[in-house]
């Protein structure tokens, strides 16, 4: 039992963005990584200096997508990466698909904020067409799901799905640690997927 019953609220701040305290959630992040298919071994990429990023935000001011792309960068400063936001021109998303044609693989990084997990939820504007696209291509597409874990109920033929079950900072640096192998995948659905994966699914790297 602790000494004192009653908190100093005054000393919340220090405790809380103390270094400790982010290590820990930062390795809540690393351990929640579920690794839901990984046909012909997509995750961790095998080649980053080939492969290609597609970034999925659900508006042009998010804040999503920066940190991860920042962590990608330090990492595979030649990985080609696109963040993309709704209200890009189907033109432009044409352009995408075009351009990715040329890449060895494709991650999408999809970011879908929600308060429940409902299992219907979808991305926003042209976002599925274009996923749609690109799975229908040559190049093997994977996809990381930052937020809702049943974005792949929509897109069945995808090589490879991960889930973070989230969309803070701890959890875009745990995707791109798990992206390059530098962390072991241990991760376990803590919903079933219908048609996907059962509850307490998750392969483990």
């Amino acid at each position: 039992l602790p000494a004192r019953k009653l908190v100093n609220v005054e000393n919340v701040g220090e405790v809380i963005q103390s270094p400790e305290a982010d290590e820990r959630a930062q390795t809540v992040a690393d351990k929640a990584i579920t690794l839901v298919r990984n046909e012909a071994n997509f995750f961790p990429v095998s080649n980053p200096d080939n492969a290609c990023v597609v970034v999925l935000v659900e508006s042009r001011a998010s804040q999503h997508g920066r940190k991860f792309m920042e962590e990608i960068r330090r990492r595979a400063p030649k990985m080609r990466i696109n963040l993309l936001d709704p209200m890009l021109a189907k033109a432009d998303l044409d352009q995408v698909v075009q351009s990715a044609s040329t890449c060895g693989s494709i991650a999408i990084a999809a970011y879908v904020t929600v308060g429940a997990y409902r299992g219907n939820v979808a991305l926003p504007g042209d976002f599925p067409a274009l996923v749609n696209s690109l799975v229908a291509g040559n190049v093997p597409v994977g996809m990381i799901s930052l937020g809702n874990p049943y974005l792949i109920r929509s897109f069945p033929n995808l090589k490879a799905y991960m889930a973070t079950f989230s969309t803070t900072t701890t959890s875009e640096i745990a995707a791109v640690r798990a992206m390059f192998g530098e962390i072991a995948i241990g991760g376990r659905l803590p919903v079933t997927i219908p048609g996907i994966a059962n509850y307490g699914d998750g392969i483990q790297l």
